[in-house]
């Protein structure tokens, strides 16, 4: 079931406004000769498959890399998002067990409308 929950994201997905986004804002990954530069859209969708493969173990429901993120939910669906930008802070406690309250907000933004 995981494996086709996979293949739909990525037939689904769109991997060009991400590589298109990515061009535009000069947004680079470490290449395996260590080199800083845009990724193409082949190494584009092969990190996302593996990011997607990772959250499907037993124990994993959260894994980021390279502004992608997969998560799983507790019903077992997967999900794929690109984020540009993001803040998000909890309530919580401190490390000395007092409570703290701090803001929350976040922005993803939808990359297909994106224009730098």
């Amino acid at each position: 079931m995981s494996s086709e929950k996979i293949e739909e994201i990525l037939r689904e997905f769109d991997f060009a406004s991400v590589h298109h986004t990515m061009l535009k804002t000069k947004w680079t990954w470490a290449s395996s000769d260590f080199r800083a530069k845009i990724p193409d859209l082949e190494t584009i969708r092969k990190s996302a498959r593996k990011l997607l493969e990772y959250v499907c173990v037993p124990g994993q429901d959260n894994v980021s890399f390279g502004g992608f993120r997969a998560t799983k939910d507790l019903d077992g669906h997967i999900e794929l998002l690109f984020v540009v930008a993001e803040y998000c802070s909890e309530e919580g406690e401190d490390e000395e067990g007092r409570e703290e309250k701090r803001h929350q907000c976040s922005f993803i933004s939808p990359v297909e409308n994106l224009e730098v």
